[in-house]
């Protein structure tokens, strides 16, 4: 099971922090996407979405980039948390 928290300095600075408890070896890599790269969708063939700000993660390149964990150029994170069962 991942877990992860929050906090936020006295100084307003906001930090993330997580386990990474997969049942499974990810297999990720750190992966930089640069602003402006499309990608596909899996709603449909001819639908596609376009990064409007830079990002870097741990992930991977199946048929598309996969992450489990990133963070854009303006500070926004996600964490792709496993919850075994529940997922």
């Amino acid at each position: 099971m991942c877990t992860s928290l929050t906090m936020t300095t006295k100084d307003n600075v906001n930090l993330l922090a997580r386990t990474m408890d997969f049942s499974f070896e990810l297999g990720a890599s750190p992966v930089f996407i640069p602003r402006g790269h499309a990608f596909k969708s899996d709603v449909g063939a001819d639908c596609t979405y376009t990064s409007d700000y830079a990002f870097v993660g741990s992930g991977r390149k199946l048929a598309e980039y996969m992450f489990a964990d990133c963070v854009n150029e303006k500070g926004i994170g996600i964490c792709a948390l496993y919850f075994s069962g529940l997922a």
